[in-house]
């Protein structure tokens, strides 16, 4: 059994985190699996460059461009982020000339190959959903339900609405025999009310984490390395798309913590990725902070010290696929306040390893936050919700769920 994995990038994003860790953990499964990426950041074996030539790789970008360009004149909402997949790349036929049993495509956006091409793969196809992007238009989030219906205008007020005729030339292009992967519930329950998948076989494994390699190195430890006051609590926070990315909810995080039982001078807001725009919001709310604007691409080592010495991780995205940040930092010991109906909730256990606020309810998370904040409470998630870690999000337990479902397609 030789499966081919695909993804745009190799570290770069969660979903490129996620399908490196899924190529390792099935290769330790005895599962001989290989990535190919377009962007090659890292040295991981059985990995393949798409472009065999750098003219190849140089007119990549050049329809890269081209594709901005036209996204902004089809009235695409966000010209950098959405994901129109247009061009040929010659993906296709190259995957069809290589050695492999099953294909499993991950984040396949960025002009990696077009949604023509992709119908042209001639081998068994399985598909791991990290997002909405493949059954709704360009976005790869979205709140509006047009894409569970074939006519449903995204925009009434547009004439020609850019979200439509993606979803429609994906409606022409995918096939109904690809098998379709989601990394939570959540997606899961939303694929299937697509138009696009209705009829195609769903099913749901979660991302997965070493939990060998990803363990807590002792609070006290990782406060002395990083500088952090031994006195005070530390509530993480992740925006590495940026705080102002109004899905991942920090101006909710910012609501909550002003209806605390704690007071200000006695935790500090800890906040991973871009904080541009932070200091607007500090003349607002007079809170401490700490950014780390880090990539984290080659520095796991530091990401775990970082969740080992917070004391509270907080995830009030409005929409979340799965949270990655939530598996990583369960893996560390770090419990986790976050809202039900996102897929988070593959992750947390509402009362046992961390705290579910009902929906966008800004009073229920500042109520998680003041129970975590309970030494004993939270010392006895954090044991549990590394336990549920090393148990359900294994390399063994994800991977064999994977074979399971590659031996039905060869």
């Amino acid at each position: 059994m030789k499966i081919l994995h695909v993804n745009y990038s190799d570290n770069n994003g969660g979903a490129a985190i996620h399908c490196s860790r899924l190529v390792e953990a099935l290769n330790k499964n005895s599962i001989n699996s290989s990535l190919l990426v377009t962007e090659k950041n890292e040295n991981i074996i059985n990995t393949i460059s798409q472009f065999d030539s750098k003219f190849d790789l140089i007119l990549h970008k050049f329809k890269k461009l081209f594709s901005i360009n036209i996204k902004k004149i089809l009235g695409a909402k966000n010209i950098y982020k959405n994901s129109i997949s247009l061009f040929d790349t010659g993906l296709a036929k190259k995957i069809n000339g290589l050695d492999f049993d099953v294909v499993n495509l991950n984040w396949v956006c960025n002009e990696m190959i077009s949604l023509k091409e992709i119908k042209k793969i001639n081998k068994p196809m399985v598909w791991t959903l990290a997002d909405m992007w493949p059954f709704i238009g360009s976005l790869h989030y979205t709140e509006n339900d047009f894409y569970r219906f074939p006519n449903k205008k995204f925009d009434q007020k547009k004439f020609f609405n850019v979200e439509n005729w993606v979803l429609n030339r994906k409606i022409k292009y995918f096939s109904k025999d690809i098998v379709i992967i989601c990394i939570s519930k959540w997606l899961e329950k939303l694929a299937k009310q697509s138009y696009i998948f209705r009829e195609n076989k769903i099913y749901t494994i979660p991302c997965t984490i070493d939990s060998d390699k990803w363990k807590s190195i002792g609070k006290d430890k990782a406060k002395k390395i990083l500088k952090f006051d031994i006195s005070k609590k530390y509530f993480l926070f992740s925006a590495f798309n940026g705080i102002t990315d109004n899905r991942k909810g920090f101006d909710l995080l910012l609501k909550s913590l002003t209806k605390l039982d704690i007071e200000k001078n006695k935790f500090t807001i800890v906040i991973l990725g871009n904080a541009d725009g932070l200091d607007k919001i500090k003349k607002i709310y007079d809170y401490d902070f700490i950014i780390f604007d880090n990539k984290f691409n080659n520095n796991n080592d530091l990401l775990i010290t970082i969740y080992s010495a917070c004391d509270i991780l907080i995830v009030p995205s409005r929409l979340e696929a799965f949270g990655l940040v939530a598996l990583e930092a369960g893996a560390c010991s770090l419990p986790c306040v976050s809202f039900k109906g996102t897929g988070v909730e593959d992750i947390i256990e509402h009362d046992h390893d961390g705290y579910l606020a009902e929906y966008l309810n800004i009073e229920d998370l500042a109520k998680g936050i003041n129970l975590l904040n309970n030494e004993s409470t939270r010392q006895t998630m954090s044991i549990n919700i590394r336990n549920k870690i090393v148990k359900k999000f294994s390399y063994e337990t994800v991977s064999s769920q994977y074979k399971d479902i590659y031996k039905k397609l060869i």
